[in-house]
């Protein structure tokens, strides 16, 4: 079994953690340490991963080209990259960031082979993160504007999108598609009703 730095040193790393790092070896990555976060004890893995192997979580809002622009600029001024990524992993093989696709964009445009990253365990955080979705909801609804929810109808229990609606797990098939459409038109016709 491969052997990493751990923190706290007289610790032991839960089978979940030891098992997501001895996948990211797997995967092309490189574990530097897997360590307890120091707000919640919650264990993590600090790690460098393929870039090919790391994309957006689904549902993200589109990447802003300004922000990229002006990351990039700054990245190459102190000629380093300092930030890492949060990710964590609905399967082998791949990771996804619900925070840092900006980032992620940049080592793309650097032609970096590697992610700086730190491993959440627990995937559903991964969806946590983006409590953005929630406080989108409520402002709509205090503010009677209509908000349309794709995510729930999408998702399995966990969190991923169903097999059957989606080819590569970002982003709808045909299928999906079919899924999101009567949604589409219920939220539109409701936003016209409102209007009159």
């Amino acid at each position: 079994m491969a052997r990493w730095s751990v923190f706290p040193e007289d610790a032991e790393p839960p089978k979940a953690a030891l098992k997501l790092a001895e996948q990211v070896e797997q995967d092309g990555g490189a574990v530097l340490t897997i360590y307890r976060e120091p707000v919640g004890d919650h264990w993590q893995i600090f790690c460098l991963l393929p870039s090919d192997k790391v994309d957006a979580t689904p549902y993200q809002r589109d990447p802003s080209p300004t922000h990229v622009k002006r990351l990039l600029e700054c990245v190459k001024k102190v000629d380093r990259f300092v930030d890492p990524i949060v990710v964590m992993s609905p399967e082998p093989g791949r990771y996804w960031t619900p925070n840092g696709n900006h980032r992620r964009i940049v080592l793309e445009k650097l032609k970096a082979k590697m992610v700086p990253a730190i491993v959440v365990v627990e995937a559903e955080v991964a969806y946590q993160i983006l409590a953005l979705n929630k406080w989108m909801k409520e402002y709509a609804a205090a503010n009677h504007h209509t908000y349309l929810d794709y995510f729930s109808a999408m998702v399995d229990d966990k969190g991923f999108f169903k097999d059957e609606l989606s080819n590569d797990g970002l982003h709808p098939n045909v299928q999906g598609y079919a899924v999101m459409n009567p949604l589409a038109e219920t939220a539109i016709a409701s936003s016209l009703k409102r209007r009159k």
